[in-house]
């Protein structure tokens, strides 16, 4: 059987694959007990030339070098989240056999959850990134975004001021249209209750930002991305990160 991935890279204790996520899971390449971290595509329709699509402008060096789509590939359809809620079940079944415990508890965390609610089960717990820090409603940007995730915790807010060109803490070029703050995905991490040196899976790995986290904070990482201009710059970014730590 022919191998679920077009690429493969190995950088210090990351792994990532050019794939198509749901394929390489349906093949039985994301390890039970690997917590579930990641920013889906919604469903949104990202297009060029949209207001929602303005800050595309910023990266079309990155996207013109690497061969990046100028649409999020999957964002033309909604998310369903169920095959990843699936598997942290059988994990969970598995782990609960006294005969097969193998990995640990299956967490996850589904950032933009708001778009998809409907398709989330009840347990668990909502948790909201406040991107405005007290700007108020004077712009057109969304002033917070929200996860679910299957851990409860009793911090359910993170602020980060990230609304268009106010980017706080950050003085990188603009990755991929949909980047989100290294903290943000660190944070999530820390939230969902994952244990350190323990491996975190993003699925929709866009340019590598789960996984720079992963290294801040002592995870390993098993990142999946289906666009070949994100996976390189997601393979540039982590190799950068992974070399300044040595």
């Amino acid at each position: 059987m022919a191998e679920p991935w077009v690429e493969k890279r190995e950088i210090g204790p990351c792994t990532l694959y050019l794939a198509d996520s749901v394929a390489f899971l349906d093949d039985g390449f994301v390890p039970f007990g690997a917590t579930i971290v990641t920013d889906p595509p919604y469903g949104q329709g990202y297009k060029h030339g949209t207001a929602a699509a303005s800050g595309w402008a910023k990266v079309q060096n990155i996207g013109s070098r690497t061969g990046a789509a100028s649409q999020i590939i999957g964002d033309d359809r909604p998310f369903d989240p169920a095959p990843w809620l699936a598997h942290a079940e059988l994990g969970n079944r598995r782990r609960s056999n006294a005969a097969a415990k193998q990995g640990g508890a299956a967490r996850i965390a589904l950032l933009g959850a708001e778009h998809y609610a409907a398709r989330l089960p009840e347990y668990g717990a909502w948790y909201c990134w406040d991107k405005s820090c007290g700007g108020g409603p004077a712009d057109s940007f969304t002033d917070a975004e929200f996860a679910w995730m299957s851990a409860r915790n009793a911090r359910r807010v993170y602020r980060h001021q990230w609304k268009g060109r106010l980017r706080g803490g950050s003085n990188e070029p603009r990755w991929h249209v949909s980047e989100k703050p290294v903290g943000l995905m660190a944070w999530m991490i820390e939230t969902v209750r994952t244990p350190v040196d323990s491996l975190v899976c993003d699925p929709y790995m866009g340019s590598g930002t789960t996984g720079i986290a992963c290294l801040r904070t002592g995870r390993r990482f098993l990142g999946i991305e289906i666009d070949p201009g994100h996976f390189a710059v997601a393979c540039e970014r982590i190799a950068r990160a992974w070399a300044a730590q040595a």
